[in-house]
């Protein structure tokens, strides 16, 4: 299935698949529509260097509730400081 392509490619740090993350759950592409795992995936993009998914962001926060937006921040946090306390396979 491609979102389990994707999901993992974006987990992986790819900052394309976490773009098309962000873009598969707002808009229920082959899964349930999500705004909060969409604007998750949108923050983590965009601090992964994707700046062009801003506008993306900037969009949800204006139609989430602020709970929503809170939930994503989370959700965003809690996936960056995963990745800091994985370790690095590239390095040995």
């Amino acid at each position: 299935m491609k979102i389990n392509r994707v999901s993992l490619a974006a987990e992986q740090g790819d900052v394309e698949a976490q773009r098309s993350l962000c873009g598969i759950y707002a808009n229920g592409w082959g899964t349930p529509q999500d705004l909060v795992l969409a604007l998750m995936w949108g923050i983590i993009a965009v601090h992964s260097g994707m700046q062009n998914a801003k506008k993306v962001i900037d969009y949800f926060v204006g139609h989430m509730t602020p709970e929503q937006r809170q939930a994503a921040e989370k959700k965003a946090i809690d996936w960056f400081q995963r990745r800091e306390h994985q370790p690095s396979h590239g390095s040995e």
